[in-house]
């Protein structure tokens, strides 16, 4: 769970879902320079400093669409929001994170 400086440092980078790996409601991610199989796509967090991030998503024509959003820090809960200009917004309970490992379980 991302409860210190250290761990905030690690998860700011570009990562991509690593759905081999994903284990029940558990989302896998890696880095994006990570060596993956090949898949008909991938979705993507670009995870910035000072609360920026870009969601890159699978388009049509099996192309990708990248999206800016607003990365939230859920104060005291080890959860992070993403929000999209369309208002939706995401909430993700960080179960690990290192710097080659991103876990994070949805919360609906």
């Amino acid at each position: 769970m991302a409860t210190d400086q250290t761990d905030k440092e690690f998860i700011y980078q570009h990562w991509k879902h690593a759905h081999e790996q994903d284990q029940g409601n558990h989302l896998v991610f890696r880095p994006a320079t990570n060596d993956f199989p090949p898949s008909r796509g991938r979705v993507e967090f670009i995870l910035r400093e000072k609360d920026v991030c870009n969601f890159v998503d699978i388009a049509s024509g099996d192309g990708q669409q990248e999206i800016k959003c607003k990365l939230v820090w859920e104060n005291g809960t080890g959860s992070i929001s993403i929000d999209y200009p369309n208002g939706r917004h995401r909430t993700f309970k960080i179960i690990c994170v290192q710097a080659d490992r991103l876990v994070l379980d949805e919360i609906y």
